[in-house]
């Protein structure tokens, strides 16, 4: 047996076995999902239903998972449809874990009613951004996010100043538009509570209903912050989509044309700031057809609306 059939065999027994302890009960079935280098998901099935185990072999990730189910208590209080984590922890040699049920629906993603979706993916963003918390950050201490000021979630977790390094060395961006983007940025955090904010608000993170078109569950907290809001959410949720479907989000979400016109400064600088370590890659890597994609991102070339 090869060495990655033997390591196959070894993750489905750590499967059974975080799954009998949590539930009390041997699985009827276990069914391997596509999950990535070091996560690993299974779906697992009993009387009771079925279940998504998530795992990795890192001991030191079950602290984001716990970051994700504190998120994911926070949504599901406010009644957001968000998954229902039965467990997060570690097995004894070490496996992080969390398991949850399984949601039902099918991705949003390939759908034709996508205008739909996204309005109501924007009432629930809205509803979501009521939630205050006490500190700002990505990160989690065991009961919130780590950092009491937006400064110091910038400059220690965010790292702003080597993102804007990366755009610059880059040519992305002049030092002119660099120095803009910062003070925008750190003004975001100017007598704002910190907000929940999903991170990724995307189709590819949703699941509908076939039969009512709802919203049956937002998934994949992982990127979950505590930061202002709506800019960090829409910086993410709103760039990759058409003008027809942003518009659809913004009239889902009830954002008014001139609190838009206020937040764009920190939510344009934020969407590029974002793509700041992609495009460091891409240039490591020396992929110049995806760099060549984020300098036309980046002149505005897809504009059409600004003369």
């Amino acid at each position: 047996m090869s060495v990655a059939a033997r390591r196959a065999v070894r993750l489905r027994r750590v499967a059974r076995y975080i799954f009998e302890q949590a539930a009390g009960t041997a699985p009827g079935r276990i069914r391997v999902q596509d999950g990535g280098l070091t996560n690993h998901v299974f779906v697992l099935e009993n009387d009771d239903g079925a279940f998504v185990l998530r795992m990795d072999e890192r001991d030191d990730k079950v602290h984001q998972y716990r970051k994700e189910r504190w998120a994911i208590d926070h949504a599901r209080r406010m009644d957001i449809p968000a998954p229902n984590v039965i467990e997060v922890g570690n097995t004894p040699d070490g496996v992080s874990f969390m398991l949850s049920r399984r949601e039902p629906g099918r991705p949003a993603t390939g759908r034709e009613d996508t205008l739909g979706i996204l309005r109501q993916l924007g009432q629930y963003a809205r509803k979501l951004h009521r939630e205050t918390l006490g500190r700002f950050g990505g990160l989690y201490d065991g009961e919130t996010a780590p950092w009491h000021g937006w400064v110091d979630f910038l400059q220690h977790e965010y790292d702003l100043d080597r993102r804007l390094y990366q755009l610059l060395s880059l040519g992305l961006v002049d030092e002119f538009t660099a120095r803009r983007m910062s003070d925008a940025v750190m003004r975001l955090g100017d007598g704002r509570e910190p907000r929940l904010n999903h991170g990724d608000l995307r189709l590819k993170n949703v699941l509908v209903d076939d039969g009512s078109g709802r919203i049956s569950a937002i998934i994949d907290w992982e990127n979950a912050i505590a930061a202002p809001s709506p800019e960090w959410d829409l910086a993410l949720a709103l760039h990759d989509l058409s003008v027809d479907e942003k518009d659809a989000f913004l009239d889902g979400y009830g954002l008014e044309h001139e609190e838009l016109v206020a937040a764009r400064p920190a939510l344009t600088s934020l969407n590029l700031l974002h793509y700041a370590p992609f495009a460091e890659d891409a240039a490591r890597t020396g992929d110049e057809q995806r760099l060549r994609h984020y300098r036309r991102r980046f002149a505005r070339l897809h504009d059409l609306y600004s003369p």
